[in-house]
């Protein structure tokens, strides 16, 4: 099987993406079954896989995710504050990870017309604003608008944890693939019967 890389790297945002080729999921046998299938059904196929996909490398890099109260922030924080978020019981950092498939991008339509099946794994940066300076490390400002001269020392979570689990998500994907093509296939068999 190959090993997994992501198609773009955009800051804290990893787009993966299947051009309907099966060759890349590990399953040559399966190619003309897949090609003998509309391009609907295709389409199904792959964003069902792709989406599995995507489930994986969320839930990995939400593992790898340091908890406030490892990287010292939580320690800074009034009593109201630690009361709210020690009740939701997420970190912002968690939190803000987030999934979004192609058919939600800005440029939907284009992705659509060029057959492109993707999933965007990121951060929502309205939720978790600090995640570039946890996982690259960043300036000291002790109780001032002045640096001190000190590092916070990086905490780096994200990019491990995408190409470590590089060869789950394709597993996840081909396993996926393999149990959805069936389906997809009895459902062509069951239209041309009408």
């Amino acid at each position: 099987m190959a090993i997994f890389k992501p198609a773009t790297e955009r800051g804290f945002k990893v787009d993966f993406n299947l051009y309907g080729e099966m060759t890349q999921l590990g399953v040559p046998e399966l190619q003309a079954v897949f090609d003998a299938l509309p391009g609907t059904l295709q389409r199904k196929v792959l964003r069902e896989a792709v989406r599995r996909g995507g489930s994986v490398m969320l839930s990995a890099i939400k593992k790898k995710t340091p908890r406030s109260r490892i990287t010292g922030t939580q320690a800074g924080w009034s009593k109201d504050t630690r009361a709210e978020r020690q009740r939701k019981g997420k970190d912002a950092l968690r939190k803000g990870l987030t999934k979004k498939p192609s058919s939600k991008w800005a440029k939907a339509s284009k992705a659509r017309r060029d057959g492109i099946v993707a999933m965007s794994v990121g951060v929502n940066w309205k939720i978790a604003p600090h995640t570039y300076n946890v996982e690259h490390g960043h300036r000291a400002y002790l109780w001032s608008k002045d640096p001190s001269g000190q590092r916070v020392p990086a905490h780096p979570y994200f990019w491990k944890a995408v190409y470590a689990s590089g060869a789950k998500v394709h597993a996840a994907v081909a396993k996926k693939t393999k149990q959805r093509l069936p389906h997809a296939v009895a459902k062509l068999v069951k239209g041309k019967k009408r």
